[in-house]
This record gives C-alpha cells, sequence and structure tokens, in this order.
C-alpha cells in the first residue's frame, strides 16, 4: 500500500519523503520517487522529519501509526497541511481545530473506482515488487514466492 501511495503522490507532484531501511528497501522507495528517506529502524522518525522540515511539512499518509505515535506525526503537519491513517488514529475535529484536514481512510472500492485505478496501472506507470517476505502475521494466498511480480499477484 505504501509503494503505492508514494507513487500516487508524486504523480500528483508531491515531493515524497518515505520510511525506509537503508539499502534495497531505501532504493527501492527513492525508484518509485521518494526524494528522501527516514530510516524508521535506526531513528526517531518525527524528530527526524522535523529536523530536516523545522517549519512542517504540507501532508502525511500513516499507514502504520496509532496513539501517540500518530499524534507525534501529525504534529509535523503544519496549518493548511493534510494527514490520512489507514488505522481511524486521526481526531478529525482536534486536527480541524489546527487548521489541518485529516482522514481516516476507509476502504470503499466501487467499480468506478477501481477502474480508475486500474487505468493507471500500465507497464512503467506503477512499480512493484514482491519480496517474499509479509509484514503480516496472517496467512495470505499461497507463498508469494509461488507468484510473479505482475499487477493483481498475491505479493
Amino acid at each position: 500500500v505504501g509503494s503505492l501511495a508514494v507513487q500516487l503522490a508524486v504523480q500528483r507532484g508531491a515531493s515524497v519523503i518515505a520510511t525506509a531501511k537503508p539499502g534495497e528497501d531505501d532504493a527501492f522507495v527513492r525508484g518509485l520517487g521518494a526524494v528522501d528517506t527516514v530510516d524508521y529502524t535506526a531513528n526517531d522518525v518525527v524528530g527526524a522529519v522535523r529536523a530536516r522540515f523545522p517549519s512542517g511539512i504540507d501532508a502525511i499518509i500513516d499507514l502504520v501509526s496509532r496513539g501517540d505515535a500518530f499524534t507525534g506525526m501529525a504534529g509535523l503537519v503544519r496549518e493548511g497541511g493534510y494527514i490520512a491513517t489507514s488505522l481511524s488514529a486521526a481526531d478529525v475535529e482536534g486536527l480541524a481545530a489546527r487548521g489541518i484536514r485529516a482522514t481516516n481512510l476507509m476502504g470503499s472500492p466501487t467499480p468506478e473506482k477501481l477502474a480508475a485505478l486500474a487505468a493507471q496501472v500500465v507497464p512503467g506507470r506503477f512499480g512493484s515488487r514482491c519480496s517474499g517476505r509479509s509484514r503480516s502475521r496472517t496467512p495470505r494466498r499461497p507463498s508469494p514466492r509461488s507468484w510473479p511480480a505482475r499487477a493483481g499477484s498475491w505479493c
């Protein structure tokens, strides 16, 4: 999901700062268009971003933070900015009082939304990779190693 978010944001003109481990993961997100990365395994992400952008940033798509961690991330967004979370972590009214638009993303696919996204999945438009590992502890379909790395694969 994060790799797709990076690409969609870049296509819309954003300068993306992604969280990634050094090495292969860093190279991967930069290859998707991220202009900078923060090593989430070695750094305080909020502190690292604040040090690089002391006046704040315009927007965040946060797919992993809850509670105090999300509050810290939201503190990076400047007035007039936007933050989205897939974990229902945003206090939408509280952030609005600070002049920040917030969204708790909920999946509501429709044929029209899926068709619009599918139209963008053309060769060279979106990148993906199957690493053979899953961050999920819940088993999914057959091993990602048994599926080819292509749109629609289970990786």
